[in-house]
């Protein structure tokens, strides 16, 4: 069986082994005795891992595990965040790191399509981007879909194969997956129900020990496809902790839901790498202040006298001997520039003395299910968990307010960010439209911003609504993309959202049906420890969209904190709502800031 080896994912499977000796008390005696040691791992009521949906028929996980001293693993910030396929042999491990890469990788060169067959696009496709692909002519000969069917009106650049494929087979109702070593075009019907394993390791600064696997499980389920997604809600999506060495997730899912997940990590991930990089990504020169809780004084004292010591020793080239580690009152204070000094000293403080209080029997530290309302409709309630002693963020003020969109690759990531870009950036002419097709219209829009756009052909179709539908609209001078899209197309019941690397013209009613995953920073002054996640979800829940809009109501929107690294919180909802939760949240972050600037 050959060897795999999960660099991908920013952690290296290099160990740094920490042990504990604590006098002659045993791992297990330590945390049942230490008031501050953290729990073995999240149970639930009647034995079974909370959260961790266990397939039909399998039995549920023991009521009771050993607490051990967790291992400690470096985490390499410098490696951009992958997940690791798995493969039955060699070849095709090779195969599938070749497509991985594929998916992920710009095309510089134009490609045009005009009434070209779907066989040759696939061949084109393939040889551009050195892939093997075929097609299942079985799926589409079941589904009425000839190979034959032409592809026309597609130009892209720069765009990633992942993109491409979306732009191609969206219109067409189709979808691809990976079979064995090679890339499958098919149905969506068969591609639904075609999944795959992967390994996901966890972001940066979330595999503090021990690692909050629950939380970050929840996040995924709530914040990724739908409900029937997921084991839990009667689907076949699974997630599993794998902790026997580096702490990785194994999920069983689509290809669909692998790109939304590994989009959601990297996104936590890059967040959290990025406190650590100036405004124009060079390292920054001022310290990063994170805060632990250690009451007893004796250990207190060995983690200022040996912790930066073990940390940059192991850190070798990486090392950061500008780091301090102080005691100030009852913590100890790490201050570094390096998130890797910082991700591996917050490990070796956690496997030493827990970051995380017992829960008390009169029910200090409530649920994290009570903090963002409910799950999912029909979603098992989650267990207790006690509160962490959050670390210290420094905000940056200076960056203004941004939101993040998630991407699954660099090169969307880029498109994701120039289109939010433009979307709140005037344009110095104002457009004009005299009777002009609709497809003309927003071909006139994407050149003017910059932006590929195209329009969604089937849904519009399914709406009766033609794309030669004449527009006239005089625009003015200095508006931006979100605000002639919304004049444009309101006046013919469109709307537009982000799908890959792409802007999309769609109608209202399947915009409803597709959100999308943000992740919003706190605004500028709420992040104060211990940060009040209750306060801001209730405000926005309570202000945006109406109440329909949301999970607790009935609706599909999600909110999730996240507090692994710098606090977050992850919503999914339509693009229109993210347009207002991003309006209210820069609003409260400028107000805020607004107190430090002369008029």
């Amino acid at each position: 069986m050959p060897s795999f080896r999960c660099d991908a994912g920013c952690f290296i499977s290099s160990i740094v082994v920490v042990m504990v000796v604590c006098g002659a008390a045993t791992a297990a005696d330590k945390v049942g005795q230490d008031p501050f040691a953290g729990p073995a791992g999240p149970q639930a009521a009647g034995g079974a891992t909370a959260g961790f949906a266990p397939a039909s028929g399998r039995p549920a996980l023991p009521s009771a595990a050993p607490s051990i001293y967790p291992q400690v693993h470096l985490q390499q910030p410098s490696r951009s965040y992958r997940t690791a396929s798995l493969a039955v042999s060699a070849a095709e491990a090779r195969a599938r790191e070749m497509i991985d890469a594929a998916l992920q990788k710009g095309c510089e060169d134009a490609l045009e399509f005009t009434d070209m067959p779907l066989r040759d696009v696939v061949r084109t496709l393939g040889e551009r981007w050195n892939v093997p692909i075929r097609i299942d002519r079985k799926s589409l000969d079941e589904a009425g879909i000839d190979p034959e069917t032409s592809i026309t009106n597609v130009a892209v650049k720069g765009e990633t194969l992942r993109g491409v494929l979306q732009t191609v087979l969206d219109d067409i109702d189709l979808a691809w997956v990976v079979r064995g070593e090679r890339l499958v075009i098919t149905t969506k019907e068969a591609a639904s129900g075609a999944l795959i394993t992967r390994l996901y390791p966890l972001p940066l600064g979330t595999a503090n020990q021990p690692v909050d696997f629950q939380a970050l499980i929840d996040t995924i389920t709530n914040t990724t496809g739908a409900p029937a997604d997921w084991a839990d809600q009667g689907g076949n999506g699974q997630i599993w902790p794998a902790e026997g060495g580096e702490p990785l997730l194994v999920i069983t899912q689509t290809e669909a839901m692998h790109g939304e997940i590994e989009a959601l990590l990297r996104g936590m991930h890059d967040r959290a790498l990025a406190e650590f990089l100036e405004t124009d990504g060079q390292p920054r020169q001022t310290p990063v202040v994170r805060i632990y809780r250690c009451a007893d004084k004796a250990v207190r004292d060995e983690l200022v006298a040996s912790l930066a010591g073990l940390c940059n020793a192991s850190l070798a080239a990486d090392a950061d001997h500008t780091a301090k580690v102080a005691a100030l009152a009852e913590h100890v204070v790490v201050q570094s520039v390096k998130p890797g000094f910082h991700a591996l000293a917050a490990q070796v403080v956690a496997a030493t003395i827990g970051v995380r209080p017992a829960p008390t029997p009169d029910g200090v530290g409530q649920a994290r299910a009570d903090v963002v309302g409910p799950a999912r409709p029909g979603a098992p309630a989650m267990p207790p968990a006690p509160p962490l002693y959050p670390q210290v963020h420094l905000q940056r003020p200076s960056r203004g307010y941004r939101t993040a969109p998630l991407a699954a690759s660099a090169p969307e990531a880029r498109s994701r960010q120039a289109i939010d870009e433009a979307l709140r950036t005037g344009h110095e002419q104002a457009p004009a439209f005299d009777q002009m097709p609709l497809r003309d219209v927003v071909k006139s829009i994407a050149e003017a911003w910059g932006v590929p756009i195209r329009i969604d052909h089937r849904s519009l179709d399914a709406a009766g609504v033609d794309a030669e539908t004449p527009i006239s609209h005089l625009g003015t001078k200095g508006e931006s993309l979100r605000g002639v899209l919304q004049a444009v197309l309101d006046t013919i019941d469109l709307t537009w959202q982000v799908r890959g690397e792409r802007l999309v013209i769609t109608t209202k009613e399947q915009a409803e049906t597709l959100l999308t995953t943000r992740l919003y920073p706190l605004p500028l002054g709420t992040a104060k420890p211990p940060v009040d996640f209750q306060s801001l979800i209730d405000m926005i829940t309570n202000t945006i969209g109406g109440p329909a809009a949301w999970a607790d109501q009935g609706g599909n929107g999600q909110i999730r904190p996240f507090d692994g690294g710098e606090p977050l919180l992850v919503i999914m909802q339509t693009e229109a709502m993210h347009g207002e939760i991003d309006a209210l949240l820069r609003g409260m972050h400028d107000r805020a800031l607004a107190e430090f600037v002369d008029t």
